[in-house]
Protein backbone atom coordinates (compact mmCIF):
# COMPACT_ATOMS: atom_id res chain seq x y z
CA UNK A 1 0.00 0.00 0.00
CA UNK A 2 1.06 3.51 -1.02
CA UNK A 3 -0.33 5.81 2.08
CA UNK A 4 -1.18 9.07 0.45
CA UNK A 5 -3.84 11.44 2.88
CA UNK A 6 -7.22 13.31 1.26
CA UNK A 7 -5.54 15.32 -1.14
CA UNK A 8 -8.07 15.70 -3.47
CA UNK A 9 -5.57 17.57 -6.30
CA UNK A 10 -5.08 17.83 -9.77
CA UNK A 11 -6.20 14.00 -10.24
CA UNK A 12 -9.96 13.75 -9.52
CA UNK A 13 -11.43 11.25 -11.51
CA UNK A 14 -14.27 12.70 -12.99
CA UNK A 15 -15.08 10.97 -16.18
CA UNK A 16 -14.99 7.62 -13.99
CA UNK A 17 -18.90 7.93 -13.30
CA UNK A 18 -21.55 8.77 -15.94
CA UNK A 19 -22.85 11.70 -13.66
CA UNK A 20 -26.51 11.53 -14.98
CA UNK A 21 -28.72 10.72 -12.76
CA UNK A 22 -26.03 9.62 -10.66
CA UNK A 23 -26.12 6.87 -13.34
CA UNK A 24 -29.09 5.17 -10.66
CA UNK A 25 -30.94 2.27 -11.77
CA UNK A 26 -34.71 3.06 -12.51
CA UNK A 27 -37.16 1.38 -10.55
CA UNK A 28 -41.04 2.21 -9.22
CA UNK A 29 -43.02 1.40 -6.65
CA UNK A 30 -42.61 2.77 -2.67
CA UNK A 31 -39.63 0.59 -1.93
CA UNK A 32 -38.50 -2.33 0.57
CA UNK A 33 -40.55 -2.50 3.98
CA UNK A 34 -37.93 -3.13 6.95
CA UNK A 35 -36.30 -0.93 9.58
CA UNK A 36 -36.82 0.65 12.58
CA UNK A 37 -39.15 3.33 11.95
CA UNK A 38 -38.34 5.11 15.09
CA UNK A 39 -38.50 2.04 17.46
CA UNK A 40 -35.55 0.99 19.87
CA UNK A 41 -35.29 -2.67 20.50
CA UNK A 42 -32.27 -4.30 22.28
CA UNK A 43 -30.35 -5.57 19.02
CA UNK A 44 -29.24 -2.93 16.26
CA UNK A 45 -30.32 -2.46 12.73
CA UNK A 46 -29.17 -0.82 9.64
CA UNK A 47 -29.83 0.19 6.15
CA UNK A 48 -27.12 0.05 3.75
CA UNK A 49 -25.41 -0.08 0.43
CA UNK A 50 -23.02 -2.27 -1.50
CA UNK A 51 -20.43 -1.09 -4.16
CA UNK A 52 -22.48 -2.74 -6.12
CA UNK A 53 -25.74 -0.66 -5.40
CA UNK A 54 -27.51 -3.35 -4.02
CA UNK A 55 -29.77 -2.30 -0.72
CA UNK A 56 -28.86 -3.99 2.44
CA UNK A 57 -30.49 -5.00 6.21
CA UNK A 58 -27.50 -5.62 8.92
CA UNK A 59 -28.70 -6.74 12.54
CA UNK A 60 -26.21 -7.05 14.83
CA UNK A 61 -27.10 -9.15 18.08
CA UNK A 62 -23.95 -8.41 20.12
CA UNK A 63 -24.80 -10.60 23.42
CA UNK A 64 -24.61 -12.93 21.00
CA UNK A 65 -22.05 -11.97 18.58
CA UNK A 66 -23.55 -12.60 15.56
CA UNK A 67 -24.61 -10.48 12.70
CA UNK A 68 -26.69 -11.02 9.54
CA UNK A 69 -26.81 -9.54 6.65
CA UNK A 70 -30.00 -9.60 4.11
CA UNK A 71 -29.29 -8.50 0.73
CA UNK A 72 -32.82 -6.82 -0.48
CA UNK A 73 -31.85 -6.36 -3.94
CA UNK A 74 -31.01 -10.01 -4.41
CA UNK A 75 -32.51 -11.86 -1.35
CA UNK A 76 -29.54 -13.49 -0.30
CA UNK A 77 -28.80 -13.57 3.04
CA UNK A 78 -25.10 -13.55 4.67
CA UNK A 79 -24.47 -14.31 8.44
CA UNK A 80 -21.76 -15.29 10.80
CA UNK A 81 -20.29 -14.55 14.22
CA UNK A 82 -17.60 -12.10 15.13
CA UNK A 83 -15.35 -11.20 18.01
CA UNK A 84 -14.29 -7.52 19.34
CA UNK A 85 -10.74 -7.22 18.71
CA UNK A 86 -8.35 -5.99 21.07
CA UNK A 87 -5.58 -5.11 19.21
CA UNK A 88 -4.47 -1.58 20.08
CA UNK A 89 -4.34 -0.51 16.00
CA UNK A 90 -8.00 -1.24 15.80
CA UNK A 91 -9.63 -2.13 19.11
CA UNK A 92 -13.61 -2.24 19.25
CA UNK A 93 -14.07 -3.74 15.57
CA UNK A 94 -15.44 -6.39 14.82
CA UNK A 95 -13.73 -9.41 13.44
CA UNK A 96 -16.07 -11.85 11.67
CA UNK A 97 -15.81 -15.75 11.56
CA UNK A 98 -15.12 -15.82 7.57
CA UNK A 99 -12.08 -12.44 8.40
CA UNK A 100 -13.58 -9.78 7.31
CA UNK A 101 -14.23 -6.54 9.81
CA UNK A 102 -17.33 -4.52 11.24
CA UNK A 103 -17.01 -1.02 12.22
CA UNK A 104 -20.30 -0.06 14.12
CA UNK A 105 -20.91 3.30 16.19
CA UNK A 106 -24.07 1.44 18.01
CA UNK A 107 -27.08 3.44 17.23
CA UNK A 108 -25.33 5.52 14.33
CA UNK A 109 -23.56 3.49 11.51
CA UNK A 110 -21.59 0.66 10.14
CA UNK A 111 -18.62 0.05 8.01
CA UNK A 112 -17.92 -3.40 6.66
CA UNK A 113 -15.79 -5.79 3.93
CA UNK A 114 -18.12 -8.39 4.77
CA UNK A 115 -18.54 -9.83 0.94
CA UNK A 116 -22.19 -8.22 -0.25
CA UNK A 117 -21.78 -6.54 -3.63
CA UNK A 118 -18.91 -9.17 -5.52
CA UNK A 119 -17.14 -5.92 -5.85
CA UNK A 120 -13.21 -5.42 -5.36
CA UNK A 121 -13.60 -2.49 -3.50
CA UNK A 122 -16.10 -4.41 -1.34
CA UNK A 123 -16.76 -1.70 1.37
CA UNK A 124 -20.40 -1.35 2.65
CA UNK A 125 -22.00 1.65 4.65
CA UNK A 126 -24.80 1.79 6.54
CA UNK A 127 -26.95 4.21 8.36
CA UNK A 128 -29.43 3.26 11.97
CA UNK A 129 -33.07 2.32 10.99
CA UNK A 130 -33.87 3.25 14.68
CA UNK A 131 -35.35 6.53 13.24
CA UNK A 132 -38.51 7.98 12.06
CA UNK A 133 -37.22 10.42 9.86
CA UNK A 134 -40.97 11.98 9.68
CA UNK A 135 -40.01 13.72 12.70
CA UNK A 136 -36.49 15.03 11.62
CA UNK A 137 -35.17 18.21 10.38
CA UNK A 138 -33.41 16.48 6.71
CA UNK A 139 -32.56 19.89 4.90
CA UNK A 140 -28.91 20.87 4.43
CA UNK A 141 -26.04 20.80 2.72
CA UNK A 142 -23.92 17.46 1.72
CA UNK A 143 -20.71 16.87 0.53
CA UNK A 144 -20.47 13.38 -0.99
CA UNK A 145 -17.90 10.78 -2.68
CA UNK A 146 -19.44 8.46 -5.24
CA UNK A 147 -18.23 4.81 -4.60
CA UNK A 148 -18.00 2.14 -7.26
CA UNK A 149 -16.25 -1.11 -7.69
CA UNK A 150 -12.43 0.31 -7.93
CA UNK A 151 -13.63 3.18 -4.76
CA UNK A 152 -13.58 6.32 -5.13
CA UNK A 153 -15.31 7.73 -8.65
CA UNK A 154 -16.24 11.84 -8.07
CA UNK A 155 -17.79 13.83 -5.57
CA UNK A 156 -19.61 16.63 -4.91
CA UNK A 157 -22.32 18.71 -3.56
CA UNK A 158 -25.74 17.59 -2.69
CA UNK A 159 -28.56 19.87 -0.86
CA UNK A 160 -31.83 18.22 0.58
CA UNK A 161 -34.26 20.99 0.48
CA UNK A 162 -37.36 21.24 2.74
CA UNK A 163 -39.78 21.50 0.35
CA UNK A 164 -38.95 18.39 -0.51
CA UNK A 165 -36.80 18.82 -3.78
CA UNK A 166 -33.21 18.28 -3.67
CA UNK A 167 -30.43 19.35 -6.31
CA UNK A 168 -26.51 18.00 -6.99
CA UNK A 169 -23.39 19.12 -8.64
CA UNK A 170 -20.19 18.24 -9.33
CA UNK A 171 -16.82 19.35 -8.32
CA UNK A 172 -13.65 19.54 -10.68
CA UNK A 173 -10.48 18.84 -9.10
CA UNK A 174 -9.64 20.40 -5.50
CA UNK A 175 -6.68 22.27 -6.97
CA UNK A 176 -9.23 24.51 -9.73
CA UNK A 177 -11.64 25.38 -6.64
CA UNK A 178 -10.19 28.59 -5.93
CA UNK A 179 -13.43 30.50 -4.22
CA UNK A 180 -15.33 28.55 -1.43
CA UNK A 181 -17.19 25.59 -2.42
CA UNK A 182 -20.28 25.97 -3.93
CA UNK A 183 -21.03 22.54 -6.07
CA UNK A 184 -24.35 21.56 -4.56
CA UNK A 185 -26.28 22.36 -7.75
CA UNK A 186 -26.25 22.07 -11.48
CA UNK A 187 -25.74 18.45 -12.50
CA UNK A 188 -29.08 16.72 -11.42
CA UNK A 189 -32.37 17.86 -9.58
CA UNK A 190 -35.18 15.79 -7.91
CA UNK A 191 -37.59 15.67 -4.89
CA UNK A 192 -37.81 13.39 -1.85
CA UNK A 193 -40.17 11.91 0.76
CA UNK A 194 -39.70 10.04 3.84
CA UNK A 195 -41.12 6.24 2.21
CA UNK A 196 -44.65 5.38 3.33
CA UNK A 197 -43.66 2.09 3.62
CA UNK A 198 -40.41 2.28 6.13
CA UNK A 199 -40.25 5.66 7.71
CA UNK A 200 -36.38 5.59 8.29
CA UNK A 201 -35.73 5.51 4.28
CA UNK A 202 -35.95 7.93 2.27
CA UNK A 203 -37.23 8.05 -1.63
CA UNK A 204 -34.97 10.01 -4.42
CA UNK A 205 -36.76 10.71 -7.67
CA UNK A 206 -35.28 12.61 -10.88
CA UNK A 207 -37.42 12.18 -13.30
CA UNK A 208 -37.99 8.68 -14.12
CA UNK A 209 -35.05 7.22 -11.81
CA UNK A 210 -36.15 6.03 -8.33
CA UNK A 211 -33.30 5.42 -6.04
CA UNK A 212 -33.24 5.06 -2.38
CA UNK A 213 -31.58 5.93 0.56
CA UNK A 214 -31.66 7.45 4.21
CA UNK A 215 -29.88 10.22 6.47
CA UNK A 216 -28.77 10.50 9.73
CA UNK A 217 -29.84 14.24 10.13
CA UNK A 218 -26.94 16.19 10.52
CA UNK A 219 -24.37 13.86 10.02
CA UNK A 220 -24.07 11.29 7.16
CA UNK A 221 -26.60 10.42 3.96
CA UNK A 222 -26.28 7.50 2.17
CA UNK A 223 -27.65 7.04 -1.50
CA UNK A 224 -28.34 3.64 -3.55
CA UNK A 225 -26.76 4.22 -7.56
CA UNK A 226 -26.43 1.82 -10.26
CA UNK A 227 -23.17 -0.26 -9.32
CA UNK A 228 -22.37 2.62 -6.96
CA UNK A 229 -23.70 4.57 -3.74
CA UNK A 230 -23.27 7.87 -2.58
CA UNK A 231 -21.75 8.49 0.69
CA UNK A 232 -22.48 12.40 1.83
CA UNK A 233 -21.64 14.48 5.01
CA UNK A 234 -22.75 17.09 6.05
CA UNK A 235 -20.84 20.19 4.85
CA UNK A 236 -20.03 22.83 7.55
CA UNK A 237 -21.01 26.61 6.52
CA UNK A 238 -17.33 27.39 8.22
CA UNK A 239 -13.69 25.88 7.85
CA UNK A 240 -13.62 23.35 10.35
CA UNK A 241 -10.65 23.81 12.71
CA UNK A 242 -8.19 21.26 13.02
CA UNK A 243 -8.99 20.22 16.83
CA UNK A 244 -12.37 19.44 16.12
CA UNK A 245 -11.71 16.82 13.25
CA UNK A 246 -8.70 15.71 16.01
CA UNK A 247 -8.73 12.17 17.09
CA UNK A 248 -8.17 8.17 15.92
CA UNK A 249 -10.30 7.09 13.07
CA UNK A 250 -10.45 3.13 12.75
CA UNK A 251 -10.95 2.48 9.31
CA UNK A 252 -11.39 0.25 6.54
CA UNK A 253 -9.36 0.03 3.34
CA UNK A 254 -9.34 -0.77 0.17
CA UNK A 255 -5.57 -1.03 -1.76
CA UNK A 256 -5.22 -1.87 -4.99
CA UNK A 257 -2.02 -4.12 -4.42
CA UNK A 258 -2.99 -5.44 -0.87
CA UNK A 259 -6.81 -5.69 -0.93
CA UNK A 260 -9.18 -4.86 2.45
CA UNK A 261 -7.50 -4.32 5.62
CA UNK A 262 -8.09 -2.33 8.91
CA UNK A 263 -6.44 -0.01 10.68
CA UNK A 264 -6.29 3.66 11.65
CA UNK A 265 -5.75 7.40 10.95
CA UNK A 266 -4.49 9.02 13.89
CA UNK A 267 -5.41 13.11 12.91
CA UNK A 268 -3.77 15.57 14.75
CA UNK A 269 -4.87 18.99 16.09
CA UNK A 270 -2.90 21.07 14.15
CA UNK A 271 -1.74 20.96 10.72
CA UNK A 272 1.32 18.27 11.61
CA UNK A 273 1.82 14.32 9.71
CA UNK A 274 -0.48 11.81 10.15
CA UNK A 275 -0.10 8.79 11.78
CA UNK A 276 -1.18 5.45 10.38
CA UNK A 277 -1.43 1.62 10.26
CA UNK A 278 -3.04 -0.89 8.30
CA UNK A 279 -3.01 -5.00 8.19
CA UNK A 280 -4.46 -6.23 4.98
CA UNK A 281 -5.46 -9.35 4.62
CA UNK A 282 -2.73 -10.73 2.32
CA UNK A 283 -0.86 -10.22 5.94
CA UNK A 284 0.87 -7.04 4.51
CA UNK A 285 1.03 -4.37 7.76
CA UNK A 286 1.88 -0.37 6.36
CA UNK A 287 2.46 2.05 9.53
CA UNK A 288 4.20 5.35 9.45
CA UNK A 289 3.20 9.11 8.81
CA UNK A 290 2.21 11.30 6.06
CA UNK A 291 3.71 14.53 4.79
CA UNK A 292 1.63 17.52 6.98
CA UNK A 293 -1.72 17.74 7.08
CA UNK A 294 -3.32 20.48 5.42
CA UNK A 295 -6.88 21.84 4.99
CA UNK A 296 -8.10 23.25 1.64
CA UNK A 297 -8.29 26.85 1.87
CA UNK A 298 -11.90 26.57 0.07
CA UNK A 299 -13.12 23.60 1.06
CA UNK A 300 -14.36 23.55 4.67
CA UNK A 301 -14.41 20.21 5.95
CA UNK A 302 -11.45 18.76 3.16
CA UNK A 303 -7.96 17.91 4.31
CA UNK A 304 -5.30 16.74 2.57
CA UNK A 305 -1.67 15.39 2.22
CA UNK A 306 0.95 14.87 -0.27
CA UNK A 307 4.39 13.22 -0.49
CA UNK A 308 6.40 15.03 -3.23
CA UNK A 309 9.21 12.84 -2.85
CA UNK A 310 9.37 9.31 -5.08
CA UNK A 311 5.64 9.00 -6.68
CA UNK A 312 4.21 12.19 -4.99
CA UNK A 313 1.91 10.47 -3.13
CA UNK A 314 -1.42 11.54 -1.83
CA UNK A 315 -4.59 11.38 -0.33
CA UNK A 316 -7.50 13.26 0.05
CA UNK A 317 -10.08 13.11 2.99
CA UNK A 318 -13.59 14.43 3.56
CA UNK A 319 -13.80 14.26 7.56
CA UNK A 320 -17.42 14.88 9.31
CA UNK A 321 -15.59 16.35 12.73
CA UNK A 322 -15.72 13.78 15.73
CA UNK A 323 -17.39 10.89 13.59
CA UNK A 324 -16.54 9.50 9.95
CA UNK A 325 -14.06 9.97 7.19
CA UNK A 326 -14.24 9.18 3.90
CA UNK A 327 -10.92 9.66 1.60
CA UNK A 328 -9.14 8.77 -1.87
CA UNK A 329 -5.53 7.56 -2.80
CA UNK A 330 -3.74 8.45 -5.93
CA UNK A 331 -0.19 7.70 -7.38
CA UNK A 332 0.83 11.01 -7.72
CA UNK A 333 -0.58 14.92 -8.07
CA UNK A 334 -0.73 14.91 -11.82
CA UNK A 335 -2.15 11.19 -12.29
CA UNK A 336 -5.33 9.43 -12.44
CA UNK A 337 -4.41 6.07 -11.11
CA UNK A 338 -6.36 5.02 -7.83
CA UNK A 339 -4.45 3.17 -5.93
CA UNK A 340 -6.90 2.86 -2.62
CA UNK A 341 -9.66 4.79 -0.88
CA UNK A 342 -11.55 3.89 2.51
CA UNK A 343 -13.91 5.10 5.21
CA UNK A 344 -13.40 4.94 8.98
CA UNK A 345 -15.12 6.59 12.30
CA UNK A 346 -14.08 7.38 15.48
CA UNK A 347 -15.20 4.66 17.87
Amino acid sequence: MKIRLLQCAAVFMLTAMAVTGFSCSSSTGTGPSGGGGGTTTPEENYFGVTPSGDMVTLNIDFDAKEYTFVNITTGDTTKGTFTVSSDPNYSGAYITSNNHYIIEVPGEIFITSVPLGNKQFGITFGITSHRNLNNSALEGNYIFIVFVSEGFADWGGFTINANGTYTYGTAPEPSQITSPFNYFQGTGSGTWQVSPVDSSRIIFTEGSIVRYGTVDPGKTMIIQGNGEYILGVKYPPAPVPFSDVAGRYTAIDYDTDDGRGIGYFQVPSSSAPVNYYFKYQNNNIVSGATPVFQRHDYVNNMFYTSNTSVYEEFIGSLILPGHVIMYFRFENFNSDSLVGSGIGAKL
